[in-house]
């Protein structure tokens, strides 16, 4: 694994967490085409706007798919994610207050999955450590220059009592 890349159960957090934006635009449509009140990217049902439809879902699957390729920096895409589905809410502001609504609440998840991922994403070692990780403190992972994940080293400051 290199630096940038995000850990295993992160990722897996990650792209469930898109899977579910995603999910939730999905019940926006279905609810819209239900009451009749449409959205901008859906368009009346009278004359839908068939070239928007899947705008709102181009960002999750998107994001999902870097997700499962184990993409580098997937937080700031993810966090980039959450600005583009913003922006899809703010089209509706003014037109279906509730629908934007929960739309913006998709993207503050999509937002809060993202930033949480930073949690799981590798560091590169610092070659002054001598090569070890030194990860005691914060508890993030980090990366030899081989790839491979650092070992964690206590030093007597680390220690309680010590």
């Amino acid at each position: 694994m290199r630096p940038g890349t995000v850990t295993g159960p992160w990722t897996t957090a990650f792209w469930a967490g898109w899977l579910l934006v995603a999910g939730g635009f999905a019940a926006v449509w279905f609810s819209s085409r239900t009451t009749g009140l449409s959205t901008w990217w859906l368009g009346p049902e009278s004359s839908p706007s068939v070239q928007y439809n899947l705008v709102p879902f181009i960002a999750p699957i998107t994001l999902g798919i870097l997700a499962v390729r184990s993409t580098r920096y997937l937080p700031w895409y993810g966090l980039t994610g959450a600005v583009v589905t913003a922006l899809i809410a703010v089209g509706d502001l003014g037109r279906v207050d509730r629908y934007a609504l929960i739309e913006l609440a998709l993207a503050g998840a999509g937002l809060c999955v993202s930033a949480a991922t930073f949690a799981g994403m590798l560091h590169a070692v610092d070659p002054a450590d001598g090569g070890a990780g030194s990860n005691i403190a914060d508890g993030t992972p980090t990366v030899d220059s081989a790839g491979d994940l650092a070992p964690t080293v206590a030093s007597a400051d680390d220690v309680v009592g010590g």
